[in-house]
């Protein structure tokens, strides 16, 4: 199964994911999506931060 590309718009920033990794919302402040994601229930939500496939987060 093919992994499908990541959009330029999201690489390199916070993005507020559902259950089913579909954004809901992103920004370049993790401040700002972490308050977006109070609106939701904890489990229901998971926050990441978009990098170019290879690279190394640490």
């Amino acid at each position: 199964m093919k992994k499908k590309e990541i959009p330029k718009k999201y690489i390199g920033k916070w993005v507020l994911l559902d259950k089913k990794k579909k954004v809901i919302y992103f920004s370049s402040s993790v401040s700002d999506v972490m308050e977006k994601g109070r609106k939701y229930p904890i489990d229901d939500v998971t926050i990441e931060k978009k990098l170019e496939r290879g690279t190394c987060f640490f």
